[in-house]
């Protein structure tokens, strides 16, 4: 199954509503902390905002823009297996390798963190 890749709004609704998650916040307090209506973050997050209010969205988050753009789902890298290096450039890659190899299960809760 060939993924899609995610247009920029809709990683930057993702990507702050995760961001607000981790953080233990509401929407509505992001919103209340930029001096703006709930319902008026969500337009936000929903349409094709300006750079400034995207900014003012990431210093409340005091997280850099680039991370709301970032693609959570995107894996790439190299993982090491019995002293083989093994290019990752999809989910696919990382589930191909054998369950034997990793010595673990590989599924849809693996996080990678970067």
């Amino acid at each position: 199954m060939k993924e899609e890749k995610l247009r920029a709004s809709e990683l930057l609704e993702q990507n702050v509503k995760q961001i607000a998650r981790v953080q233990h916040r509401s929407l509505a307090q992001i919103a209340k902390e930029m001096g703006i209506s709930a319902p008026s973050l969500t337009h936000l997050l929903k349409g094709n905002p300006q750079l400034d209010r995207i900014q003012k969205i990431a210093d409340t988050l005091n997280v850099p823009i680039s991370a709301l753009f970032r693609d959570v789902n995107s894996i790439e890298g190299v993982l090491f297996v019995n002293g083989v290096a093994k290019i990752i450039r999809s989910k696919n890659d990382l589930e191909t390798i054998s369950s034997n190899q990793l010595k673990v299960k590989v599924g849809s809760q693996l996080k990678i963190g970067g």
